[in-house]
This record gives C-alpha cells, sequence and structure tokens, in this order.
C-alpha cells in the first residue's frame, strides 16, 4: 500500500495582504457539483443555514452565507465540501484558492473559525492532502494551500470545511477553485497564504519603545555595600547577583484533578515539574468556580498545601460566575423562581469564598463576563454588582478584588470592549473597591502587539493594575505560536500597570484546547513552552558579577524580584544572603 502525506509548514492566516496572486498556467478542476450548490451535511446539519448571496468589490459575484446557530461538539457535526471530478495524475502541483470572511461570531476571540481539510484514498487508507484551521474576521481574507495529488484516483479527492466544534458564528466563503498546474510547475513556486502580522518585524518601531519601557519599569538599581564585622568596608569583594524569583507574575491555571492525581502518580509529578520549572504563580482552572466547588475536598486542600510550600501565590477564579449554567446541576430549578431567596444565596457565596480561605488567595476574580453572563443583573439590576465587591471586601479585606472579562485583548469586537470600559467605571464611579482588571487573551490569530498596548492603554485610564487572566493561542503552528507568545508577552510586560500573565493550557492531554498547550502528551515542551522559557529565563534575567569599590559598595542593574547574593571576600570569606528588588531607592548591607 502506498503511503503519502503532505505537511503545510508555516502555513496560516494572512493579516496584513489579502494574499498572494494565483499564477497563470493553472487548469480548473471540476467538482462532482458546483461551489455556490454546496449543502451543509453532517449529524446536526439543522443548526446551520445555508443559502448563495451576491457580493461587490471583489473578483466573484458570489458567495455562500453561512448561518451556524448552535454549538455543535464536533468539528465534523457540520461539514460541507466537494469530491473532485476532474483527471488528476500521481505526482500533479495543484493550488486551492478561497476568499472567507466572518460577519458575526459570539467565540471569546469575536472572530470566526473553521478548517479547511483535503484527502484523497490510497488502498484502504485516506491520505491527508492538507488540515488547517483557521480563524478570520470582518475583511475577506485569500487563502492560497498548494498540494500534491498522491496517486491517479481523481474520484477518490475530497475537499471542503469542518464547521462544527464551534460558538455561533455567520461565515461567508467565496472564489473557490483548484488549479492543477500538472507538474510544469514545482509546489515551492506556487504562492503560500504566509503567517503575517503587524509588527512581527525584527526591526518594527514598537519592539525599541517597549524596551525602554521595561528597562524603566521592571528593572531598578540595587546598591550592595560589603563591610567587616567591625563595619568597615570590604573593597575587592566579589558580588554576585542572581534573580531567583521574578516581581512580575508568570503563571499558569493547573487541573488540580490532573496534578494531585493519586491513581496516576508519574502522570502529577510530570505535571507538578512542569508547574515549578516555568512558573511563579497559579489560578485553580476549574476547582473554585460554583459549579465545581465542593467543601471538604481534600485534593483541593492538597493542592493549596503544595502551593503554599512553596510560596507560589494562587488567584481564586471565580466568586460569581453570573448565569444559572455556571451553576451547580438544579440550581436554576431550586431558585430560579425564588428572585429574593436566592440574591442571598449568591451573597453567602461571596462571603464564603472570602472567609473560607482567609490567607490563601492573593487575589480573586469577584465577577466574570459581565457582557455575555448577565441574568443575575438581569434580575436585581447593575447595582447588585456593585454589593458583590463591597461584601467581599467587608468579609475579608486582605486580598485584591478583580473583574474578568474575555474579547478585550483577543479578536476584534469593539461593542465588548467598550461595554468592559463602561462596567469598569460604573463600579468606580459607584465607589465599589475595585482593585484590578483581568484581561483574558483566548487567541486564534495574532493582534498586532501595537494594537495590544493601544487597548492596554485604554484600560489603564482607570488607574488600576491589570492582569492577562487567561492566555492562550490555538494555533497549530508552532513557530508562529511560539513568535507571537514572545511579542505578546513583551508588550505586556513593558506596560507599566500590568502585574502579570497567566497562560491557560499547560499540557496537551488536559488542555482544554490541546493545540494550544505548552506540553506534548509525552511532556516535551513545546515551542511556545521555550518561548515562555527564554524571555523569563534569558531576556529579563539578573545574573551578574561585580566587585566592589573601595567604599565597600557594588552597583547593579537588575530586574525586580527577589535575589540571591553570594559574596567571596579577598580573604576567601563567603556569606550568602537574600534581598527583594522593588521600585525605589534600594540597598542592602551585607556583613562579612
Amino acid at each position: 500500500m502506498r503511503i503519502w502525506i503532505f505537511t503545510i509548514l508555516g502555513w496560516a492566516l494572512c493579516l496584513s495582504s489579502q494574499g498572494g496572486k494565483v499564477p497563470s498556467g493553472g487548469e480548473g478542476i471540476e467538482f462532482d457539483r458546483p461551489f455556490l450548490e454546496w449543502r451543509v451535511g453532517g449529524a446536526r446539519r439543522e443548526v446551520a443555514e445555508m443559502f448563495p448571496i451576491k457580493v461587490s468589490g471583489t473578483s466573484f459575484k458570489q458567495a455562500l452565507q453561512l448561518e451556524i446557530k448552535e454549538r455543535t461538539e464536533r468539528p465534523y457535526d457540520l461539514q460541507m465540501g466537494g469530491q473532485i471530478k476532474g483527471q488528476i495524475a500521481k505526482g500533479d502541483v495543484l493550488l486551492l484558492s478561497f476568499y472567507a470572511r466572518c460577519l458575526e461570531s459570539s467565540d471569546e476571540s469575536a472572530l470566526g473559525r473553521f478548517t479547511i481539510a483535503g484527502q484523497a484514498k490510497d488502498s484502504h487508507r485516506p491520505i491527508v492532502l492538507f488540515n488547517k484551521t483557521v480563524s478570520i474576521g470582518g475583511k475577506w481574507k485569500h487563502f492560497l494551500i498548494p498540494f500534491t495529488a498522491p496517486n491517479h484516483n481523481p474520484e477518490g479527492c475530497s475537499m471542503g470545511f469542518r464547521l462544527g466544534g464551534a460558538k455561533p458564528q455567520t461565515l461567508q466563503f467565496g472564489g473557490f477553485t483548484v488549479l492543477n498546474y500538472r507538474q510544469k510547475r514545482p509546489i515551492e513556486r506556487l504562492p503560500l497564504t504566509e503567517t503575517i502580522y503587524d509588527g512581527m518585524a525584527p526591526d518594527a518601531p514598537w519592539r525599541k519603545v517597549a524596551k525602554a519601557r521595561i528597562e524603566e519599569h521592571r528593572k531598578e538599581d540595587l546598591r550592595i555595600v560589603v563591610v567587616d564585622k567591625y563595619g568597615h568596608p570590604v573593597a575587592g569583594a566579589k558580588v554576585h547577583a542572581e534573580l531567583k524569583n521574578h516581581a512580575f507574575g508568570f503563571g499558569v491555571a493547573a487541573g488540580v484533578n490532573v496534578m494531585f492525581d493519586p491513581k496516576k502518580p508519574e502522570q502529577s509529578q510530570h505535571y507538578q515539574d512542569a508547574v515549578e520549572d516555568l512558573f511563579n504563580k497559579a489560578v485553580f482552572e476549574n476547582r473554585m468556580k460554583w459549579k465545581f466547588y465542593r467543601d471538604n475536598d481534600a485534593q483541593l486542600e492538597e493542592a493549596m498545601a503544595w502551593f503554599g510550600e512553596r510560596n507560589i501565590p494562587l488567584r481564586g477564579h471565580v466568586m460569581v460566575w453570573p448565569a444559572w449554567r455556571r451553576l451547580p446541576y438544579g440550581m436554576e430549578e431550586e431558585w430560579g423562581t425564588k428572585t429574593n431567596e436566592f440574591r442571598r444565596v449568591i451573597e453567602e457565596r461571596v462571603q464564603k469564598m472570602a472567609t473560607a480561605y482567609p490567607d490563601t488567595f492573593a487575589e480573586w476574580d469577584v465577577v466574570n463576563e459581565l457582557y455575555s453572563q448577565h441574568e443575575f443583573v438581569d434580575l436585581y439590576g447593575k447595582e447588585v454588582v456593585v454589593d458583590w465587591f463591597r461584601m467581599a471586601k467587608e468579609a475579608n479585606p486582605a486580598f485584591k478584588r478583580y473583574i474578568n472579562d474575555y474579547a478585550i485583548l483577543s479578536g476584534y469586537d469593539q461593542v465588548h470592549q467598550d461595554n468592559y470600559h463602561e462596567w469598569i467605571g460604573y463600579l468606580l464611579e459607584q465607589g465599589a473597591p475595585l482593585d484590578g482588571i483581568g484581561l483574558q487573551g483566548h487567541f486564534r490569530a495574532p493582534v498586532p502587539p501595537e494594537e495590544i498596548l493601544r487597548r492596554l492603554d485604554r484600560f489603564a485610564e482607570h488607574g488600576l493594575e491589570m492582569q492577562i487572566t487567561e492566555f492562550d493561542f490555538e494555533e497549530t503552528d508552532e513557530l508562529l505560536q511560539a513568535r507571537f507568545t514572545r511579542d505578546f508577552m513583551t508588550a505586556v510586560f513593558s506596560h507599566p500597570q500590568t502585574t502579570g500573565i497567566m497562560t491557560w493550557c499547560l499540557w496537551e492531554e488536559a488542555a482544554w484546547k490541546p493545540s494550544a498547550a505548552f506540553y506534548s502528551s509525552d511532556w516535551k515542551k513545546k515551542r511556545i513552552a521555550h518561548a515562555w522559557e527564554y524571555m523569563i529565563e534569558k531576556e529579563w534575567h539578573t545574573d551578574k558579577t561585580v566587585a566592589t569599590a573601595e567604599d565597600g559598595t557594588a552597583q547593579i542593574r537588575g530586574f525586580l524580584g527577589d535575589y540571591e547574593i553570594n559574596i567571596i571576600s579577598p580573604a576567601g570569606r563567603k556569606k550568602k544572603t537574600s534581598f527583594t528588588l522593588e521600585k525605589g531607592e534600594a540597598a542592602v548591607t551585607v556583613q562579612m
């Protein structure tokens, strides 16, 4: 049996242009049905409606509009496609060209999503021609995918779109053609839709500005004074200062059930090692949510103790997610008609979360996703959110109180961004004790770093600290994923009001978005993990050795955080101490 697989390397959505030009010389390939007559199939086809429409300003006059009204469980629950009818010979070089855009999406990224796939049959085994999940915004984007025919079986070649698994969205597709260049043009000479986003270039202007801000806001001068036992300065001593823990939070969402699974100790150990290796902060992915929280949870207690022993601060997520579907099963039936009583139930939830673990959480998301999850606000009015913040502070003033929402840094949903900005302003005007702004970052396509900074500046106007609470980038192109993660981290780290980045997908086998995970299923670091590690351990790391001057002083400039300082006097005496470098005048005296 012949086995042939074509892999598309480095291909993804082109964000800065309409795509490459289609070369001449290709012969059009027919399908068993014209593209504009394709129909939606799959087990859940009843949740979608598709029809042809007229379009203008494009090279094609008609397109297909697809309206998906309900999310399905699997990508292939909704699909459309066709069989190639034209003659194809083994080794023929072909080019798929099509356009797509998203008119409306309810996804956290505010972008549309679909998978374009092609396959051929060889004996009894399907052969992958291409398979790529892409995200799109409101403008037409041109996609070009070259591939090679694996055999002489044209009737066995099919291609099309998998459309299930995404949240409700409205998509348009047009200009769908496949051209056969036979063997007259090598595949490397065909255009490939490249991954480009504004600000990606190594010499992009924003990088210089970000570097200067990092130098100003993330570093400080440290003066180390070395004296002998009589208080006299020690000249010529070697002073080695190394940053051991960043002041900035580089965190992870930990899956408690996987991280502390007594039935799979080896897996749990891998998970714990990964957390200790790459992160200095954590949040429990689901365990503190109302829907999943249980009293006397021994596994949860074990997790809290583990992080406490390692001095890894925790953030709490979430006190109130104000929608019925976010509550434990049966609560809507029990309390749905008892609005007065249910209001007290919510208040008891806030007070319990604030007091049950008084010293465990450094901060809490008091409320989450008010733009889309607002049923309880509809019941009681906007002022109820102010009450939740006040109750949280009265119950326990020790932790910081956050608001949290999605589609603010990812995607281009201006209405959502405006709504969040207005909510924060309203809470502050009403005197709510709001301490921080949580900005989720669920990406399916890059957003230019300068745009990220512009949005951060807008929310910084409220004068509060900000944190990226849920970062992930769902992308199978690992190089693109790593590059954008590096740039995103740089933009965020450079902003003076940000305090941390929390990644939401650690391990491929237990991540809600496997392609966004830092570790593969066999616990190997993926490129995104290496990029994350490089920025923290190399780019933003301080490890310096200097000698004391005649007055016994040594000067270093380093990143803010916890330091280990080792000193060797000219006589060979050694002394080790620790110091936390913060903004402002910093000096430490070490007596040998």
